[in-house]
């Protein structure tokens, strides 16, 4: 059901366009805001050592669920392909080294706990966006493919993660300005997706 409202009905592309526009607005004019307690977060979760073990569990939550599929809630098996004989080799796989990487893995593990995350969540607004006529779902797309290209840097350097917060936040009025045009930018994508998509 939710997958099938995101990902198959034909107006896939403007539900998921709306949510990620709507979601995008609303945290990014949030931190605009409040920039203090965002700023003071910010600097504190890469070295966040339960948040990191509660993300990366989360991730390899979904990760387990992507192979095996949850019919209740509508979201089907991944195709695998010519991979298929392999499924119940990954789920066993896929919980013992999520919890190796949370047992092993203590510097930086949210960093790369939420690399893992955006590289999963990338899949939705992609599929929704494959094929789809309008030229505008790039306003959508490439913002995703920018973020799995940082996900991937993140979870090989995490400290990476670290050095561009400490950019982000050393001043209040950049970061104030670079919050209030990602608000802006959530907010050109709902659009878009209201009457475009």
């Amino acid at each position: 059901m939710i997958y099938d409202a995101l990902n198959q009905s034909p107006t896939g592309l403007r539900t998921t366009g709306l949510v990620i526009g709507l979601a995008v607005a609303l945290a990014y004019a949030a931190a605009a805001a409040r920039p203090d307690p965002v700023i003071r977060g910010l600097r504190a979760l890469p070295f966040h050592a339960w948040g990191g073990r509660l993300l990366m569990a989360m991730a390899g939550a979904w990760a387990f669920f992507l192979f095996r599929g949850l019919e209740p809630v509508g979201i089907p098996r991944m195709d695998m392909g010519e991979f298929y004989h392999l499924r119940p080799y990954l789920l066993i796989l896929i919980p013992v080294l999520t919890l190796l990487v949370i047992w092993h893995c203590g510097e930086f593990l949210a960093v790369r706990a939420i690399g893992c995350l955006i590289l999963l969540a990338a899949a939705i607004p992609l599929d929704a966006a494959f094929l789809r006529e309008p030229a505008s779902r790039l306003l959508l797309v490439v913002p995703v493919y920018l973020a799995v290209l940082k996900a991937l840097f993140w979870i090989g350097m995490p400290y990476l993660l670290r050095d561009q917060v400490g950019w982000l936040t050393a001043d209040t009025a950049r970061f104030r300005m670079l919050t209030v045009a990602g608000a802006g930018y959530g907010l050109i994508i709902a659009v878009a997706a209201l009457f475009w998509w």
